[in-house]
């Protein structure tokens, strides 16, 4: 399957909670969203849109390309339904495949042997056309097969990303429990960032938020640095047009037209992107992400205890991840979040804070007005952006 098409159909996952960011993405793409459910942005688009989709969507997890829906209420019409598809055209023999199953439905609610039977059926249509078989590769399959399964449905899609989207190619080290980069780019336009007002994360540890931002400033595309997604294996996979079109994606850096001018009315400046942490071994982890990314000019990074030293930006937007929460007793949270609070309340006046966290009983004691509490999920993990306007 070729993804070049002149009207294409496409599937884009998500973390939950970034589903209404992801639309808008696709939108201002000028590709149209057709339908939306948790976790995923249907939308169509024409020319070499899965490839673009892989390379410029922030928010998303991964790319699929529909092959056929139908109803299925049972793990053989699940199996029927998958041995409609011409597979030896799809997957050839020589192709290896792998196969995921995502079910909500209580009739084909076992995925394992649900995804035994997608398998079944792949194999045995290309062993009656060709007499052959592929062979299953569950880490990196030539060909990837997705299928969703839920109300009494069943839709069965081909991968075209492989290695997850958050999957960036900078961050080859990170410190405990990383924030996913996805995430990180939805928190930033979930924020309302204008790319002008000073931006800082406190406990930026290895140095995502800061990362992200500064792509989203410099308007570079995330996933440029990548040529391995999974439709580069596809037969007929045309990696000239590919590198064409990451040559057309991958323009130089230039200023935006709300950039801040300097002092004396000259060229635009970059806007302050700061972070800061207490832990001096992990800054050294941002700085060398910063540099893989490209965009360590972008970013200034400080070691620096953030109850310790004064405010160093006022004014902004201050975008968190504390690395506290999960891995604390209550108490020890609690004891956090209200000296949190109060430290923002005392010395940043004027910004609006953005504190992503997972332990909504500990955040109570933060002490502040929360303005507004989006549900995220980081890795699975169900957590909340807190917005909180401080005066």
């Amino acid at each position: 399957m070729s993804v070049q098409s002149a009207n294409a159909t496409l599937i884009a996952t998500c973390a939950g909670g970034l589903e209404t960011v992801l639309e808008k993405e696709i939108t201002d793409r000028g590709w149209q969203v057709t339908s939306g459910v948790a976790g995923a942005v249907r939308f169509a688009g024409s020319g070499f849109v899965p490839a673009e989709a892989n390379i410029v969507l922030r928010t998303a997890s991964r790319i699929l390309v529909p092959v056929t829906a139908g109803r299925v209420r049972s793990y053989d019409e699940l199996y029927r339904l998958t041995s409609r598809i011409d597979w030896p055209r799809l997957a050839p023999p020589t192709y290896s495949i792998g196969v995921t199953v995502i079910s909500s439905d209580r009739d084909v609610s076992d995925t394992r042997f649900a995804t035994l039977r997608v398998k079944d059926a792949i194999v045995d249509v290309q062993r009656r056309r060709t007499g052959k078989r592929s062979r299953i590769e569950r880490r990196a399959p030539d060909i990837g097969v997705v299928a969703h399964v839920a109300d009494g449905s069943a839709e069965i899609s081909l991968d075209s990303t492989g290695r997850p989207l958050h999957i960036r190619g900078y961050r080859t080290e990170a410190g405990t429990a990383p924030l996913r980069e996805t995430v990180a780019a939805g928190m930033v336009l979930l924020s309302g960032w204008d790319r002008v007002s000073p931006l800082l994360d406190p406990f930026c540890g290895s140095g995502t938020i800061l990362i992200e931002a500064a792509l989203i400033a410099a308007g570079v595309h995330p996933g440029i640095q990548r040529d391995d997604f999974a439709f580069l294996r596809w037969p007929g996979a045309d990696r000239t047009a590919f590198e064409q079109l990451r040559a057309t994606l991958r323009s130089p850096r230039r200023p935006e037209p709300e950039e801040v001018p300097d002092g004396d009315g000259g060229a635009p400046q970059s806007p302050p992107i700061r972070g800061a942490d207490r832990d001096a071994a992990v800054l050294q982890v941002a700085r060398r992400n910063a540099e893989r990314a490209g965009v360590s000019d972008l970013i200034t990074i400080d070691h620096r205890d953030f109850f310790a030293e004064p405010a160093g930006d006022t004014g902004g937007i201050l975008l968190t991840n504390p690395p506290y929460g999960e891995r604390m007793e209550l108490e020890d949270s609690a004891a956090f979040y209200g000296r949190l609070g109060d430290h923002l309340k005392h010395h940043y006046r004027g910004s609006t804070a953005w504190i992503l966290s997972a332990n909504r009983a500990a955040m109570k004691h933060i002490g502040l007005r929360t303005s507004a509490k989006l549900p995220l999920f980081n890795g699975g993990l169900e957590s909340r952006l807190y917005r909180i306007a401080l005066f």
